[in-house]
């Protein structure tokens, strides 16, 4: 069986001890779960002796909280290290998260390379795919699951992302809402034609629906996600707050909040000094980083009318129009007070995700282009600084060129350099 479409998703599972890799595929309006089981995590040694074999590497174990960790196999390799051909030696192992452990027990027999590159990130590498330019694979069903026998890259016609922008209001008399104690009050949308606000008290407006309690609100939202089959959940600054609020509420209120694809809620991650959210088969979107990205490398005309990164100003600056706005240190006050309070906040509610939207698209053209350029994901693409994208673009060229990625640089080396900066960088 072949499919062809473009990467929503890259990840791992764990299979008997062993990192399979799952790949999360869109082929227009259907999505394929495809497995990659004859992919293994590996590293490289450099050994010190001369003369070293490969047999001499392949009994060496750790012990890491108490579990054996062992190697799966050794292949020796002529690799270019720093401009000079040398013997190294590839280590193999079967779960990825033993890579770095292992590599540490290696420094022993010589200098060891490669062994902090994120398993999904090895795979994009190794195979050369750039998940929103597309992948064709062809896959074989084995008891219900479908395993790649091979994948490439290949050009994707147009194929649409499903995405879907949200925004909360929440409850908040100590002005900074509290979520072990402050309920969401509002959850806005906006997908393709489909604008609407769920809320928690009768409000006269057509886009409102009611729920009788907080939690079946926040079931709903996620019954929505699922069942429009979203790729892309897009908000504004939403990995530090609308996110892990949602998430936080859910768990308090014990409410079901899957809105991955495979069964699991969301997980609040650091990407280096950034909050972030996984969301397994789905692309998390936080357009407050986008903004700042573009800002920064001057990719935008319009950005630079915008004197600060709120959603308002954003807007404004792209659009040309304003967003209703309310009092958003009194929401507490507005969702307290009267029936037309209430109606005016539901309209805010509304166009914090309708101007979102306008924002999403505004951007997403240029970071779909990103993603293709560096060879990641959407979602890495999104909260990447340009360091890391030239990095990603730079360990693919030295994969396709058979070089050794030189280890990240020392305190003390980075002192140096930023001591002694090479002219005119």
């Amino acid at each position: 069986m072949e499919l062809e479409g473009i990467i929503i998703d890259v990840d791992y599972v764990l299979e008997d001890g062993r990192s399979v890799i799952r790949v999360t595929l869109r082929q227009e309006d259907k999505i394929y779960t495809v497995f990659d089981s004859g992919f293994c995590p590996y590293f490289y040694l450099i050994p010190e002796r001369e003369g070293s074999e490969s047999a001499n590497y392949e009994k060496v174990e750790t012990v890491f909280n108490g579990e054996r960790i062992t190697v799966h196999s050794v292949e020796e390799k002529r690799m270019n290290v720093r401009g000079s051909i040398k013997k190294v030696f590839k280590i193999y192992t079967l779960n990825s998260k033993n890579v770095p452990k292992l590599g540490e027990a290696f420094k022993k027999f010589g200098s060891v390379y490669e062994h902090d590159i994120v398993f999904w990130k090895r795979y994009l590498i190794d195979k050369g795919l750039s998940p929103m330019a597309g992948a064709r694979a062809n896959v074989q069903d084995k008891d219900g699951r479908l395993y790649i026998e091979s994948i490439s890259a290949k050009e994707a016609g147009k194929i649409e992302i499903r995405s879907l922008c949200f925004d909360i209001e929440t409850y908040n008399p100590m002005e900074v809402p509290r979520p072990d104690v402050d309920p969401v009050l509002m959850i806005s949308y906006a997908y393709g034609d489909k604008n609407g606000v769920l809320t928690t008290k009768k409000i006269n407006r057509d886009f409102v629906r009611h729920f009788e309690s907080e939690k079946e609100m926040i079931e709903e939202f996620s019954k929505i996600i699922r069942e429009n089959d979203i790729d892309a959940i897009v908000g504004y600054n939403s990995s530090n707050f609308d996110m892990p609020y949602l998430i936080k509420r859910a768990e308090k209120l014990n409410a079901d909040f899957n809105i991955s694809r495979y069964g699991t809620s969301p997980k609040q991650e650091h990407h280096g000094l950034i909050e972030t959210i996984k969301i397994p088969g789905r692309i998390n979107v936080d357009a407050y980083h986008i903004a700042r990205f573009v800002s920064t490398v001057g990719a935008s005309e319009k950005l630079q009318r915008a004197n600060r990164f709120t959603l308002y100003e954003v807007y404004s600056a792209i659009s040309g129009s304003q967003k209703k706005m309310v009092d958003r240190k009194n929401i507490w006050q507005i969702w307290d007070g009267s029936e037309a309070d209430r109606e005016e906040l539901a309209d805010y509610s509304l166009g914090d995700a309708v101007s979102l939207k306008a924002v999403y698209d505004f951007f997403i053209p240029l970071e779909i282009e990103i993603s293709r350029v560096a060879g990641t994901t959407l979602g890495e693409a999104c909260i990447s600084t340009t360091g890391q994208l030239v990095e990603y673009f730079l360990m693919r060229y030295a994969f396709n060129n058979n070089e050794i990625v030189p280890d990240k640089p020392s305190e003390k080396e980075i002192g140096y350099r930023n001591s002694n900066p090479i002219e005119g960088a």
